[in-house]
């Protein structure tokens, strides 16, 4: 009788322990910032989504929003359960929500690096004054930047302007467009004299804007770290490892690798760590930018 009663105690608790166990979630959210319009953004990242969904078992869909801070707060809060996000919304869902690095992506030419660039149009005379003078010949112009979460739409070409001795509230006027085709959508249209944006914007573009070709490159900053696979703090340890796998797997080679091309030129996957987002956060104190915000 005794051992009756002990074999049903052991069951009791194995079950127990078995329903604590938590269960993982039916859908997976897969964050994007507004890199284009949300409806090509939808087109762009559907083969990807398929993809993922197939490989890891579980449905996943894309999630944006209006603005940079929109996909780093959902990220933060576990309404979102990993994403593709450049450099500095990491370093922000890093630092007030708990977001962590899985891997950091290579680009076209297989680096984890790229830079953000100035763009002008040919006929402004800009950049033979800039040849002349320097920054100087930027005071007084219209710029437009990206978000002021964005490594390549602002953080790094502000300080680069910055750092050649201009001031941002004083010796120009800018404004966010909202979007990297946003911004050069408003210099194409004249309403800017320059734009930030990720270099070889102006070819990448050249399918959906006409004119691209009266545009020139001005200038271009430091080497920003690429855009990184960050996971919520909520999510599973095995599905982390879940998703890394895939990622380094199926999404680095064949249709997944066509399908990573499409969005960011993402050619591949590498390890990464807190400690490559550094330069990111020195070049946000030069923007005098509070991370804990």
């Amino acid at each position: 009788m005794k051992k009756i009663i002990l074999t049903l105690l052991i069951l009791s608790m194995l079950m127990a322990l078995v329903s604590c166990k938590p269960k993982e979630k039916e859908e997976l959210k897969l964050g994007f910032v507004p890199l284009v319009d949300q409806d090509k953004l939808e087109d762009l990242t559907e083969p990807l989504t398929n993809i993922l969904t197939d490989k890891l078992g579980t449905k996943v869909s894309m999630f944006t929003s209006t603005n940079y801070v929109g996909v780093v707060e959902a990220l933060g809060s576990g309404k979102v359960d990993f994403a593709i996000i450049p450099p500095f919304a990491y370093v922000l869902a890093n630092k007030n929500g708990g977001a962590e690095v899985l891997l950091s992506a290579l680009n076209k030419d297989g680096k984890n690096y790229y830079r953000s660039e100035l763009l002008v149009r040919k006929d402004s005379g800009i950049k033979e004054a800039y040849e002349k003078d320097g920054y100087e010949a930027l005071k007084g112009k219209k710029i437009a930047f990206v978000d002021p979460e964005s490594a390549s739409g602002y953080i790094y070409p502000g300080a680069m302007l910055v750092k050649g001795g201009l001031d941002l509230e004083k010796d120009i006027e800018y404004m966010f467009a909202g979007g990297h085709d946003k911004a050069v959508q408003m210099l194409l249209n004249g309403d800017v004299d320059v734009c930030a944006t990720y270099e070889g914007a102006e070819k990448k573009l050249m399918k959906d804007f006409d004119g691209l070709e009266g545009l020139e490159v001005l200038e271009y900053t430091d080497k920003i770290p690429y855009v990184c696979v960050a996971a919520s703090k909520d999510l599973s340890d095995d599905m982390k490892k879940k998703i890394k796998e895939v990622f380094q797997n199926d999404l680095s080679s064949g249709e997944g690798k066509e399908a990573c091309e499409k969005i960011f030129n993402l050619t591949g996957f590498v390890e990464a760590t807190n400690d490559d987002f550094q330069n990111v956060i020195d070049t946000a104190k030069i923007m005098n930018v509070d991370l804990s915000k």
